[in-house]
């Protein structure tokens, strides 16, 4: 029996061993001004927002390095992370045609999935852009202003059949499609009055919301012109999912911890797991020992921050220079990179590969979570 005990307890033991080491996560930790509360694709507003979106999410074509969106991307080659090529979920061609308008066609990947292994097709597209055109939206997006065919009396349409009876109200929705949005085989045709601008091609470079996460495949059926939700009464989805390269792993009101998305459809980031943590004065216990909190030159130095973005002025100068033994702007503890507009990438000297940052070129706060995917830390 003492046996038996001896051996229950050495199993017991090399069992909790085993859970401290599994629960050890090395984290990048990026400052960050606010998180928010919504990272839906549709609704976000704050910066804080953005940054979460732009981490789970993917837009449906690839900028080139002015910001202009590429035309006739790369789907049909196997998406590369090595190569550093814009290799884009969908690729768009532009034709004129002889009475002036402008036919616009989208094409997407055949091995772009959801973390659950969902294909995604031109029916996550199709509910992505009438979702955004549903004149009960009230999101960020502005797609309705695009020079589109039809869009006007599209909305209007659907406007008016809401107010029928429940019935007569669906006959009639059933007969409502957008003139100018068209299905070509597994390709979407685009139709426009005029040659869209570069800003107005940024508009239709939406995030892909996959119908799956978003909407509700039951409701999707192309020859009753339904595409994923019903129309005029759309609702907002509370799931926080996409085909970016992270997903969210766990958060809370200071902080969001992101594990990379092992179906990212250009293969495998660098960094496995980020946490992003809100810069915010330090807070003290009854003792005066600060609990948490702190600028992010403090945290830097402390061990709590990997990286950082800040406004680089005299006053940030400065301070910088008094944490590094040679009184510079990159030092021991803390090197800085100036970007566009006065700010600056602040991050760690001894944690943070530098030379991996300045080979990705980056301009501002967004071109970096833009290229996070690239970026190979220590």
């Amino acid at each position: 029996m003492k046996k038996l005990i001896i051996i229950l307890s050495l199993i017991l033991i090399f069992s909790l061993v085993g859970c401290k080491k599994t629960d050890k996560i090395a984290y990048f930790r990026i400052g960050i001004s606010s998180l928010g509360n919504n990272y839906s694709p549709y609704y976000y507003q704050t910066e804080g927002e953005k940054v979460v979106v732009e981490l789970i999410h993917e837009r449906l074509f690839s900028f080139d390095e002015n910001g202009n969106i590429i035309m006739d991307g790369r789907i049909d080659e196997p998406a590369d992370l090595k190569s550093k090529l814009n290799f884009s979920v969908g690729s768009i061609t532009e034709r004129m045609e002889n009475d002036g308008s402008y036919k616009y066609t989208i094409s997407i990947r055949e091995d772009v999935r959801t973390p659950d292994g969902t294909e995604i097709t031109y029916k996550d597209i199709l509910f992505d852009f009438y979702y955004l055109l549903d004149p009960s939206y009230t999101g960020i997006h502005d797609v309705r202003s695009l020079p589109i065919l039809g869009i006007d009396e599209y909305r209007e349409g659907v406007k008016d059949a809401v107010k029928l009876s429940d019935a007569k109200a669906q006959a009639q929705l059933d007969l409502l499609k957008i003139s100018g949005i068209n299905l070509k085989g597994e390709s979407i045709e685009i139709e426009t009055t005029r040659k869209l601008t570069e800003e107005e091609l940024k508009k239709l470079n939406i995030f892909v919301a996959p119908m799956d996460y978003y909407g509700n495949p039951m409701l999707f059926n192309i020859k009753n012109n339904r595409f994923g939700f019903k129309k005029g009464s759309i609702t907002s989805s509370q799931t926080y999912k996409g085909i970016g390269k992270y997903q969210i792993y766990k958060y809370g009101n200071t902080e969001m911890y992101f594990r990379r998305n092992s179906a990212y459809y250009k293969g495998r980031v660098p960094m496995e797991y980020i946490k992003l943590v809100v810069i915010r004065d330090k807070i003290y216990d009854d003792d005066g020992y600060r609990t948490e909190g702190g600028d992010e030159f403090y945290l830097i130095d402390n061990d709590e921050l990997d990286l950082s973005f800040i406004t680089l002025d005299d006053t940030s100068k400065e301070e910088i220079k008094r944490y590094n033994f040679n009184l510079e702007l990159t030092g021991n503890i803390i090197s800085t990179i100036t970007l566009e507009n006065n700010l600056a990438l602040v991050y760690s000297t001894k944690r943070v590969k530098g030379e991996a940052l300045l080979e990705l070129n980056i301009k501002n706060k967004d071109d970096f979570f833009n290229k996070i995917e690239y970026f190979s830390n220590k």
